[in-house]
């Protein structure tokens, strides 16, 4: 075997060997971490059913907004969103909740929607639009009075 084969073998293996450690890596935190949010959102849904039962949508809303006021990482939303998702499912409607909200065919005015709705409520960012992005997906499966604009989409 020349040395040339001999340095390319030594590169692959080296190679080889880098792949294998970063793909066991990679599985490591998705385990590890993949176990604490799917644990974190079974308890969120079982809290967001809870919460919704002595409430309307709206207090829904305001207390999803506070838990992300107080803690909107990103790995937190996955928990905020299943809470707000269970509570609203669970809750007593309020009046007028689902007017004006776009449809979701509209991407446009759904994220000048969901900015402005962030911005109303003092708050922006990714974690905020997916609130209110739970918000429209429950509006679009509720038979609530939504605009014409909606309904027409």
């Amino acid at each position: 075997m020349t040395r040339g084969w001999k340095i390319g073998l030594s590169i692959l293996a080296g190679v080889f060997l880098l792949v294998v450690l970063a793909g066991g890596g990679c599985l490591y935190v998705l385990s590890r971490y993949g176990r604490e949010i799917g644990e974190g959102a079974k308890r969120s849904e079982t809290e967001g059913k809870d919460f919704g039962k002595n409430t309307d949508e709206a207090g829904c809303l305001k207390e999803a907004l506070a838990r992300n006021k107080k803690n909107g990482s990103i790995t937190n939303i996955v928990s905020i969103n299943v809470f707000l998702g269970k509570c609203l499912e669970t809750s007593e409607p309020t009046p007028a909740f689902c007017e004006n909200i776009p449809s979701r065919d509209d991407r446009a005015e759904t994220k000048a929607w969901t900015t402005r709705k962030c911005a109303e409520a003092g708050q922006s960012g990714l974690t905020c639009e997916a609130i209110f992005q739970v918000v429209r997906a429950h509006c679009e499966g509720t038979d609530q009075p939504k605009n014409k604009k909606t309904e027409s989409n």
